[in-house]
């Protein structure tokens, strides 16, 4: 869960053995509010989290057999029955349909076909399925139709009053959470068993947790000059860690701070002061 500025603010360590839609309830219960947007991925999909969610705005996507949606919107051509229907992302166009949500009543379905994001699946889809020569094997074409079918389009069921479009702007939010985590994985590591014990484990995604609260505080400063400009997050980490302090005749002093290290910092607007 993030506020605001895309800052993560919760987190619950759930064990492998319980499924994201069971534990979206607890979740729910923990955050202590109904003030908010939810925003999930098709893992926490279901009839009893949706009615959890009653009275709140919400966007969840659907999976490629929901049945609100009808099989023929549910493939890339199906923008062609809703072809004024469309708004412009980065460039792209994306076409749309509303539907009606069925069963989640004060909901609506809203489907978009977006152009651009269809064309870099299919790109990718080729790539991989194509041996070194660069021809597709038989048995990849005969199948190619049917795997490609649905690429580019995005299902979303939501109770938001607000335009089609801005439900979909609003979903797609949520890859700053899902990059936010893949870069702070990438650089500092998820490093840990899954065979110690839970409580173990709950006490390092704590730790994990202040470091990407961190993290993401370091990644969102801006900076435009000076030494920091040319330095990765991870290469500022690095850095900062050969400051310590040591404690000289009852007095706490700052090591290992050379000139450029302190000029990074003043460059970040972060001070730093002896413990008193």
């Amino acid at each position: 869960m993030t506020g605001q500025a895309d800052e993560p603010v919760y987190f619950r360590v759930v064990p492998g053995s319980v499924s994201d839609k069971t534990a979206f309830e607890t979740c729910l219960e923990e955050t202590g509010g109904r003030d908010f947007t939810v925003i999930l991925d098709k893992g926490f999909f279901s009839g009893k989290n949706i009615r959890l969610m009653a009275g709140m705005d919400f966007i969840v996507p659907l999976q490629k057999n929901t049945a609100p949606v009808p099989a023929p919107l549910k493939v890339f051509s199906g923008y062609e029955q809703a072809p004024w229907n469309n708004f412009s992302y980065h460039k792209r166009v994306v076409y749309f349909t509303e539907l009606d949500a069925g069963k989640f009543e004060g909901c609506r379905v809203c489907v978009f076909y977006d152009c651009g994001r269809r064309q870099y699946l299919m790109e990718n889809y080729f790539r991989k399925a194509s041996e070194k020569d660069g021809t597709l094997p038989e048995e990849a074409a005969a199948s190619a139709a049917g795997d490609t079918a649905s690429f580019g389009v995005t299902m979303l069921v939501t109770s938001m009053k607000s335009p089609p479009q801005q439900a979909c702007l609003d979903y797609k939010t949520r890859w700053a959470i899902e990059e936010m985590f893949d870069t702070h994985k990438n650089t500092l590591g998820f490093d840990m068993k899954y065979e110690t014990k839970y409580e173990t484990r709950e006490g390092w995604a704590f730790i994990e947790f202040l470091a990407l609260l961190l993290y993401h505080k370091i990644n969102g400063m801006p900076v435009s000059s000076g030494p920091v400009k040319t330095f990765s997050v991870k290469d500022l980490l690095y850095r900062a860690a050969a400051v310590t302090q040591s404690k000289t005749d009852g007095t706490w002093k700052i090591c290992n701070l050379s000139k450029p290290l302190k000029e990074i910092f003043q460059n970040l607007g972060v001070s730093l002061a002896p413990i008193p």
